[in-house]
């Protein structure tokens, strides 16, 4: 999935600011908890298509 087709599913959610705040979770690495809040969001929002 292209960035662009998921900046649009993240507004078509609403998701924007949640996904700025959590800017820094992303990408996961080893200091990450996994799954952080944004992939739940992200998986919900792509899935729910």
């Amino acid at each position: 999935m292209t960035v662009r087709r998921r900046a649009a599913a993240l507004a078509a959610a609403g998701l924007v600011d949640r996904a700025r705040a959590d800017h820094r979770l992303w990408p996961p690495d080893a200091t990450t908890p996994f799954p952080n809040s944004f992939d739940v969001d992200y998986i919900r929002v792509y899935t729910a298509r």
